[in-house]
Parts: structure tokens; C-alpha cells; sequence
């Protein structure tokens, strides 16, 4: 293999890749890569020479690499990737997503213990998903197991438990929106106190047990005959050889292992229902009839034919089903879904798993400001989920008329921001009988609000706007291409 000089100018590197001390992540020349310092070299060349990287690939616990031909300045050896098509991030998940992620995390450890290999850290950003499938991308955090250690067991045991058990406990109540926003601590994620705060069931049931027979020692010994406390010595002996039975120390790292991927799998998630303000504006719009539906489900099947989009990111309208992800999905395009509702996101993941079909649906509101936070670390959405085609059905007039009364420029903007090359949008006609039952002053609000005024904000941003037909009297679908 021919060797590749490489300047340390021309890489870019990754903004989250500054916390691995054996290798760095950048990308150069379209391709991923990762750096591998001194110190870990042997063991990455090792991993590749004896096929434990292909054995990981092939059983779908870590995403494609290979040795590269590139040399650069202080990095012993450089590793290419294989690229997945979207960056997405653990508050963005279903709690579905989160638990397999999870599963795989502990799948990926089980698989390194046969090598006497483990994970230094236990963070959900070491997952990403390619499609519905997770895959671990860190290989940074695979280390020599150090059976000397005071944690000799599984070292990154706590950042689990905060970062990935601790979650999905809250999700198990119903509490997925906090889980959420508190995996946004990169740091700390959900800390025990934090659990012990919003949950009764933020202990296991054993200590819950032990607990309770604490207290009630307490109580039975003032309350209860002293001709009783023999019987009472016996249970609480059977009871405490049951305990300890339970909490015995597993006698192997794989033992340890498999008891927390036993605890994780066992954990029942609760479908939450978590409204958005797009979802429950009823008084905008009418129904579209079932012929209205089907027109516009052959109408933009017919243009994803014939543009075969590489990429498609759908909004979601909030309709029955999420058609036109698992239609372009179905002809090879690589799909993002946003919705801000936890059912449907969990719902859409379900149907993509069991048909094997390149989905990933995230928990993202399109129209709120809050969902899309980023800094020099963490990249925006519109960076990370970026697709050559953006379908937005149903979604101009409720960002209008609902809750933020956003402008044409504003929205436009937005959709253009995720938007490659085309972008298929809806605009829905607000004229009388629509606004027969308004006030003077509200329906004088909105004036500006025109097929002819919204076409000049997309012209503003695509270099050709056309239209693609009515769906119904007051609904127009126009494609546009930058």
C-alpha cells in the first residue's frame, strides 16, 4: 500500500474527538478518519491483524474500518471509517432507541471480554444509529482490560448507570421528556439523586426489600409479643439469606456484565404522548378527504420517484401514518423523521426495524427554538441531519396560525437550512369560508399571508419554485430546487 503525506492543516477535525487521549477523529477529503497516537497503536493494529474488528463489524456491534494509506505528523497509524449517512444525539431518541442502544453497548463489552478488551467510558455519544440499527463508532474507548483496578469489574459502570440506566428508568415512568433533557448534561447525565428526586422506583427492588424490613424490624419489635419474636427471627433470616443471595458480587467481568443487560432489557417502557403545539391545532385547517389524502400520497410518490433522493428528511403533519419515510425508504433513500411526539417516533422506529428499513426517526420539533441547541461542540440539526430532499406537508400554515405566528422569511429559511437541493412543501389557502368565523382584527393579522407572497420568500432561497398541482381547492404542492 502506497503511503499518503498528510498535513495536520488540512484535516478537520471532530469537535466532540478532543476528549479521546488515544486517537482523534477528523475528516479529510470527503472520508472520516482516526488518528492513533503512540500509545495505543499496537493495540488497533493487533485488533485489526487477529480480525477482532471484522468479527465486531460482522455481528453488527461496531461500524466499518479499515487501515487507511494516509500518514500524518504525531499519529502512528490512521484508520478510515465508513461514514453514516446522519450524526444524531442520545436527547433526540425514543426511549426504544435509547434501551437498544444500550443493549448494544453491553453487546459490544461482552463481545471484547472474550479478548480481555473493554470500554474505558460508557456514553451514549459512542452510538450512533444507521438507520434503526446502533452501531458503536468509538474506537478510542476500547481499551486493555486492567484487572488491578479498584473497579476491576467494568470501570465505567456509574457513567452507565447515569448516562443510559438511570434514563431509561425515568422512561419507564412515563418521565421520557425529563430523561431527555437531562442527558443534555454531557457530564453527569442522570445522577442517582436526580432519580431518588422524580421516581419512588429509583432504587432496585432488592434495596427497596431491604429497606423495608429495616423499618419494619423497628416497628415489630415494639409492637409484637415477645412469644412472637422467634417466628419473626426465623423469616427475617430467610428473608436476608434471599438478599443476600441477590446482591452476591458477580464472580466475573462477563457475569457483571450480563446481569446489568439482563437488568436493562427487563425494564417495561411506557409510551408517552407528548403534545406539540403543531399537533393540537385542529381550528386552521380542514380534513382532507380520503380522495384528498390519496391524491396527495400519489402526488409526492411520483415526484420521490422521479427524483430518487439520496437523502429525504420529513416533517412531521401529524397524520395517521408517517407515509411518504417508509415510501422513500423503500426505494433506497436514506430517511430522517422529526416529530415531537415520543409514540410516534417509537412507533415509526418499530415499523422500520421490523421491515428493515433505513429510518431514523428523531425526537425533534422543526418549529421550536429549544430543540435545537448547539455549540462549538455539539453541531445544529441542520448540520448533522442535512438531506438532499425535505418534505414539509402540512406545516406552513400551523407555524403561521399557531402558536409563533412565524413569518414566511423565517420558515423558509429554516427548511432551507436542512435542505441540499429540493424541497416539497404545502401551502394551504386561507381565503373565505375559512375565515368566515374571524374577527376583523385577526384575519387583518394575517393579509400577507398569499400563495404569490410565499413563492417570493422561496424564491429567495431556490433558484426555481414550481408547481406541482392542487390537492384539494385550497391546497397547492410546490417543489423547489436550489
Amino acid at each position: 500500500m502506497k503511503k499518503k503525506q498528510i498535513a495536520t492543516k488540512e484535516l478537520t477535525f471532530n469537535s466532540l474527538s478532543f476528549t479521546d487521549y488515544n486517537a482523534r477523529l477528523f475528516k479529510w477529503n470527503g472520508g472520516l478518519y482516526r488518528g492513533i497516537q503512540a500509545q495505543s497503536s499496537s493495540l488497533y493494529r493487533e485488533m485489526l491483524q487477529q480480525g477482532i474488528m471484522q468479527t465486531l463489524v460482522e455481528k453488527k456491534l461496531f461500524v466499518e474500518t479499515e487501515l487507511s494509506d494516509l500518514i500524518v505528523e504525531d499519529y502512528q497509524l490512521v484508520l478510515k471509517h465508513r461514514q453514516l449517512p446522519f450524526v444524531s444525539y442520545p436527547w433526540e431518541w425514543c426511549p426504544l432507541m435509547l434501551k437498544d442502544a444500550a443493549l448494544l453497548h453491553l453487546d459490544f463489552c461482552l463481545e471484547l471480554e472474550g479478548y480481555d478488551l473493554t470500554t474505558g467510558d460508557a456514553h451514549p455519544l459512542n452510538i450512533l444509529f444507521d438507520g434503526y440499527q446502533p452501531l458503536f463508532i468509538d474506537l478510542g474507548s476500547i481499551e486493555f482490560h486492567a484487572p488491578g483496578s479498584t473497579y476491576w469489574l467494568w470501570p465505567p459502570y456509574e457513567q452507565f448507570c447515569h448516562c443510559f440506566l438511570n434514563p431509561l428508568r425515568l422512561m419507564a415512568q412515563g418521565k421520557g421528556r425529563i430523561a431527555r433533557w437531562l442527558l443534555h448534561d454531557y457530564e453527569q447525565g442522570v445522577l442517582d439523586s436526580d432519580l431518588e428526586v422524580l421516581t419512588v422506583q429509583s432504587r432496585s427492588n432488592f434495596q427497596l426489600v431491604k429497606s423495608m424490613v429495616n423499618q419494619a424490624k423497628s416497628s415489630l419489635k415494639q409492637q409484637i409479643p415477645q412469644v412472637m419474636i422467634p417466628w419473626f427471627k426465623q423469616i427475617r433470616t430467610i428473608v436476608k439469606s434471599q438478599i443476600n443471595s441477590a446482591d452476591s458480587q458477580p464472580n466475573s467481568r462477563r457475569e457483571f456484565l450480563q446481569q446489568i443487560r439482563q437488568e436493562v432489557a427487563s425494564i417495561q417502557l411506557i409510551e408517552n404522548h407528548s403534545n406539540s403545539p403543531l399537533a393540537s391545532i385542529d381550528w386552521i385547517g380542514e380534513n382532507l378527504a380520503q380522495d384528498e389524502r390519496a391524491n396527495r400520497k400519489e402526488k409526492v410518490a411520483a415526484v420521490l420517484s422521479q427524483l430518487k433522493p439520496n437523502s429525504l428528511l420529513e416533517i412531521d403533519n401529524y397524520n395517521p401514518e408517517p407515509w411518504f419515510a417508509t415510501i422513500a425508504a423503500s426505494q433506497g433513500s436514506q430517511v430522517v423523521f422529526f416529530t415531537s411526539q415520543e409514540d410516534r417516533a417509537t412507533k415509526l422506529y418499530l415499523d422500520a426495524k421490523a421491515n428493515q428499513l433505513s429510518i431514523l426517526p428523531l425526537i425533534l420539533d422543526f418549529t421550536s427554538p429549544s430543540y435545537d441547541l448547539a455549540n462549538s461542540w455539539f453541531n445544529p440539526a441542520s448540520d448533522r441531519l442535512k438531506c438532499e430532499l425535505v418534505l414539509a406537508l402540512d406545516l406552513v400554515d400551523r407555524l403561521v396560525f399557531g402558536q409563533y405566528h412565524v413569518a414566511f422569511e423565517t420558515i423558509v429559511e429554516r427548511l432551507a437550512s436542512f435542505c441540499d437541493r429540493w424541497l416539497v412543501v404545502e401551502f394551504i389557502a386561507r381565503e373565505y369560508p375559512y375565515r368566515r368565523e374571524w374577527s376583523e382584527d385577526l384575519a387583518s393579522r394575517f393579509v400577507w399571508y398569499r400563495l404569490d407572497n410565499f413563492i417570493a420568500s422561496l424564491e429567495s432561497k431556490f433558484k426555481q419554485v414550481t408547481t406541482l398541482g392542487n390537492i384539494s381547492d385550497t391546497r397547492v404542492l410546490l417543489l423547489c430546487e436550489k
